[in-house]
């Protein structure tokens, strides 16, 4: 039987949790899935995505995905994390700028760029997820 990896960056957010649930063990009961990769975000950061401003910048398709804890969420769902990849590390990594609005990146001034890096670096990943089960 050959492996597959199944790649849904991209569709999470704008599925709500109902859908998710069932996405993930549909996902979960193919036995050639072994690996799902996937978008996280933070709950640190939901409340922008809730945001009027966000949701009129998405029109119909606003973000509707917010777990409490998205790790548990999914592991509730028979998926565990095998890796995840910070998109601030990752940036850094290939000497990249983490894209932020101007209006962010004021923050650094504010609360010192190390004390302001630490904090956003681990607001988005990308998670490879691996099954729970045997």
């Amino acid at each position: 039987m050959n492996s597959a990896i199944i790649l849904t960056e991209g569709v999470v957010p704008y599925l709500d949790e109902i859908a998710v649930a069932s996405l993930a063990s549909d996902i979960e009961e193919q036995p050639n899935f072994k690996l799902w990769i996937n978008e996280y975000y933070s709950p640190e950061v939901y409340p922008r995505y809730q945001s009027p401003k966000f949701k009129d910048s998405l029109g119909d398709s606003p973000f509707r995905f917010f777990p409490c804890d998205w790790f548990t969420f999914f592991a509730e769902r028979g998926w565990k994390q095998k890796e995840i990849k910070y998109l601030y590390d990752e940036a850094m990594e290939h000497n990249r700028e983490f894209p932020l609005p101007r209006w962010v990146r004021a923050f650094t001034y504010i609360y010192g760029k190390q004390r302001f890096q630490e904090k956003i670096r681990k607001y988005a990943a990308y998670i490879v997820f691996e099954k729970n089960r045997a």
